[in-house]
């Protein structure tokens, strides 16, 4: 009787793992293949070149828990828990939409990076999600993969 408990229990891990590993491949599939057309379809501009050279980076896209220093002050970085695919299904899950921009980057507890997807020029905003907020950053989506990357408030 053990045995056969034991046995169903190891292959129920066995699905999770399996289930688990496939999830991981589909976002690593996904972002790897940028979908450039979406902002044309939403916006009615071509991407940006920043984003565009952002997304044509396939080292940087696979990185994860990164954090880049903008100010002086410790907690100045914004810290990237992952890159947010660049299609269609991500741009439906945002939490805001209408308001000119697209989510690049998660910090890992949903809160995100957003951009105006179609602007060198533009500046980063922090969406905070629980009260559904936008925070400028005072950085430009140009600047952002030349920022120092830091790990809690000392260069890497």
């Amino acid at each position: 009787m053990f045995r056969w408990l034991t046995n169903k229990l190891k292959e129920r891990e066995a699905q999770r793992l399996r289930a688990d590993h496939a999830a991981a491949e589909a976002l690593r599939h996904r972002r790897r293949n940028p979908d450039f057309e979406l902002v044309r379809r939403h916006f009615g501009r071509s991407i940006s070149e920043s984003l565009r050279n952002l997304y044509s980076d396939p080292a940087e896209l696979v990185r994860e828990c990164v954090a880049r220093k903008y100010g002086p002050r410790e907690d100045d970085a914004l810290f990237v828990g992952w890159y947010i695919p660049l299609d269609e299904q991500a741009f439906s899950e945002q939490w805001h939409h209408g308001d000119g921009r697209v989510d690049f980057a998660d910090d890992g507890s949903a809160s995100r990076l957003t951009v105006d997807p179609t602007d060198d020029d533009a500046g980063i905003f922090f969406f905070r999600h629980e009260d559904q907020t936008f925070h400028a950053t005072g950085v430009k989506i140009r600047d952002f993969l030349n920022l120092p990357e830091t790990w809690a408030g000392q260069p890497r």
